[in-house]
């Protein structure tokens, strides 16, 4: 569980940060689904645009974009289990469900954060970073939205034909 307190007049969220990185050291983001053999990457390019990586493609459509740097440089988990990971196969983290690569600017390894399977209640996902023995639990919201960046890639939008036909 977590707990939102008030301290005098401001809030404090208690719930446990799993990573922080500055969204501005961030260059690529590769998200991998090895259960279903999908993945995808996205890099940013000397304008500090957000384009597809691999192949390089097109620049990411902005509104979908639109908050996922925020999601992935420092998520709160809703707990931390406190004996850590043991048994990597119990939650599903010797065969990750999503594998989160981030690289940064000036850091040699990427940072890794594996996803497992869902909790037995179904509403949170166990996750880990790589090498690190703490076992989180995170809100499937925040899982569901960069599976989706993977199942449903966030093309620029086609531009429809009766803007093509205009002069």
């Amino acid at each position: 569980y977590y707990a939102l307190y008030l301290q005098g007049r401001k809030e404090v969220d208690l719930r446990p940060l799993m990573w922080s990185v500055d969204e501005e050291k961030i260059t690529r983001i590769r998200i991998d689904l090895p259960r279903l053999k999908k993945s995808v990457a996205f890099s940013k390019d000397p304008q500090e645009r957000w384009r597809f990586h691999d192949p390089p493609g097109p620049e990411v459509d902005r509104d979908r974009w639109g908050g996922i740097l925020t999601l992935v440089s420092g998520p709160k988990a809703k707990r931390v289990v406190p004996e850590g990971v043991t048994d990597s196969g119990q939650y599903g983290l010797d065969r990750p469900a999503m594998i989160i690569t981030l690289f940064l600017r000036n850091q040699k390894d990427p940072l890794e954060i594996y996803m497992g399977n869902p909790t037995p209640q179904g509403d949170q996902y166990y996750m880990r970073i790589k090498n690190h023995p703490a076992l989180y639990i995170m809100h499937n919201t925040y899982c569901e939205v960069l599976m989706r960046l993977v199942l449903d890639p966030p093309y620029p939008p086609a531009a429809s034909p009766t803007a093509a036909g205009k002069k």
